[in-house]
């Protein structure tokens, strides 16, 4: 869980009583009372005095506190102490017309560690100079941090694993290939390179077939990726295989190969041993490695 501190995000001064150019059509106060008493979000208004004089359900019920303990009393005797704390210090800013917006753990004495939201808002009636009241509206986003926070947590997971495998790859001394469901290489560590005598850079999206096997072996592999890639059974996925792969330069040499699938079975690592020391049988370095 992330722990910092209280974000403070001023958003320069405030149009008090909103944007009138966008001229919207006037509420009753029944309306304007039930919109207020109704929504998710906790609405309290703060005068200069520093007083609660309204308080929506929301707010009553997360101040913890009976309404007529709420209203009319002091934010200091009703608010969470954390809450006060980044309140008491801004409120010269707030009241000569600036928005703020801030947001942060609390150890709420009813919910727990809370993370809060809280955007305060001066108001000032038509043609006064000063603010005469904060509104402040506040929302509970733990839900919302507990995941962001066990999402960011699952991403420094998967990339410590990617890490992981990377430095495997990278450093295993077999010649490690991965290709696509096309056939196509999408993995050549260092030791592939050394082997097949190519760069990665070289040989990525390009054809295993045409990088890395003799011409008259390329039907059988061919025709062995097809299979793989029609969901079909394969007929020497795990086993070792004997057979001949060929360098940048055109010269064929004696492998081993095992294949297995990879990248949750989208594509198919060819894990290469050179120099194998038996003949290979001719039906063996001919068939369809998979």
């Amino acid at each position: 869980m992330s722990d910092r501190g209280p974000q403070y995000c001023w958003s320069g001064p405030a149009s008090s009583g909103g944007d009138r150019s966008l001229s919207l059509p006037a509420l009753d106060s029944a309306l304007t009372r039930a919109l207020l008493e109704n929504t998710t979000a906790r609405i309290s208004v703060i005068d200069r005095n520093h007083r609660i004089i309204y308080a929506n359900r929301e707010a009553v019920a997360f101040y913890g506190r009976p309404l007529e303990e709420t209203i009319g009393r002091q934010l200091s005797d009703v608010a969470d102490p954390v809450i006060y704390a980044g309140y008491a210090p801004l409120v010269e800013r707030l009241f000569g017309g600036e928005m703020l917006i801030w947001q942060g753990w609390i150890d709420h004495p009813v919910l727990g560690r809370t993370y809060v939201h809280e955007t305060m808002v001066p108001f000032a009636a038509d043609g006064a100079e000063a603010a005469e009241f904060i509104a402040v509206y506040g929302r509970d986003d733990t839900a919302l941090k507990l995941r962001e926070d066990e999402l960011a947590l699952q991403v420094r997971q998967l990339h410590a694993g990617e890490a992981l495998k990377s430095a495997i790859v990278d450093h295993a001394l077999a010649a490690l290939v991965s290709s696509d469901a096309d056939g196509r290489i999408v993995g050549f560590n260092p030791s592939a390179e050394a082997m097949f005598g190519r760069t990665r850079a070289d040989v990525l999206g390009q054809s295993v077939s045409q990088m890395l096997i003799p011409e008259r072996f390329r039907a059988a592999h061919e025709e062995g990726m097809r299979r793989l890639a029609a969901g079909k059974a394969p007929l020497a996925l795990g086993s070792r295989m004997e057979l001949h792969a060929m360098r940048a330069d055109g010269s064929e040499f004696p492998i081993e190969m095992v294949l297995a699938y990879g990248c949750r079975r989208r594509c198919v690592l060819h894990r290469i041993d050179g120099g194998y020391h038996r003949a290979a049988p001719h039906g063996a370095a001919g068939r369809a490695p998979a």
